[in-house]
């Protein structure tokens, strides 16, 4: 009868530290990598493909595994708030160009398909353009005042190109 209830408690604990890690309980909070990881593995088939932070904000870019890759991308927003990591919103890059708003701040986003284009700019900014073998390249733009700026880009000919006007 003793050893039935030293395995009634052991299931009880092993159901408890299980309910604790699904939900986050052992999950570093105050490390991006180990929120992102934590988010996305609740997720099945997701597969990042960029991760970007800075001190108070982050990025990760994924796509879905059973997805050709130029169907869509994904976008996570992570917001860094009393020392812990917390997801903010996604969005799903499917056109030229994208926003969102998240909490007041604006992500501008988005595929570029035309060869010739070398450079984005939001507003002033130069913007990288990212690419994945397999896919559009692609570009974001984080705006912690939520400013509507204009979208263009650069042609390798040094022409224009008009995404967005203000």
């Amino acid at each position: 009868m003793r050893n039935f209830w030293i395995g009634i408690i052991a299931l009880i604990f092993l159901s408890i530290g299980n309910w604790y890690v699904q939900s986050g309980g052992f999950v570093d909070k105050s490390d991006f990598e180990e929120v992102v990881e934590h988010t996305l593995k609740s997720k099945e088939g997701l597969k990042v493909i960029h991760k970007n932070k800075n001190q108070d904000y982050g990025v990760v870019v994924y796509h879905a595994e059973d997805e050709e890759l130029n169907e869509h991308l994904y976008l996570g927003f992570f917001k860094k708030a009393d020392g812990k990591w917390h997801l903010e919103g996604t969005s799903i890059f499917d056109g030229e160009w994208g926003i969102d708003s998240v909490n007041g701040s604006w992500i501008y986003f988005g595929l570029v398909t035309e060869p010739s284009v070398k450079k984005i700019f939001v507003g002033d900014d130069p913007v990288p353009l990212r690419s994945v073998e397999g896919s559009p390249r692609y570009w974001y733009y984080f705006e912690p005042k939520g400013y509507n700026y204009p979208i263009n880009g650069i042609r390798s000919d040094g022409s224009e190109y008009w995404i967005k006007e203000k």
